[in-house]
C-alpha cells in the first residue's frame, strides 16, 4: 500500500521528517521504518530499490 501526504498541507507522523522532495520511507506493516530514500529515481530504479530493501517473503 502507498500513502501520499502534501507537506504543506498535512501533518507527518512523529519521528519522520522530510528535509526535500520527494522523500519516500517504506515502512512494515506496523509502521517500523525500514529504509529512506530521499530524490527521485525512474521507474526501474524505483522498483530495483524496493526489491532490496523490502523484506523476502
Amino acid at each position: 500500500m502507498s500513502v501520499e501526504l502534501d507537506v504543506d498541507k498535512d501533518e507527518l507522523v512523529e519521528g519522520f521528517s522530510v528535509v526535500a522532495v520527494p522523500t519516500f520511507y517504506v515502512l512494515t506493516e506496523k509502521g517500523k521504518m525500514i529504509d529512506a530514500v530521499v530524490g527521485g529515481a525512474n521507474a526501474k530504479q524505483f522498483v530495483d530499490y524496493l526489491k532490496s530493501v523490502l523484506p523476502k517473503k
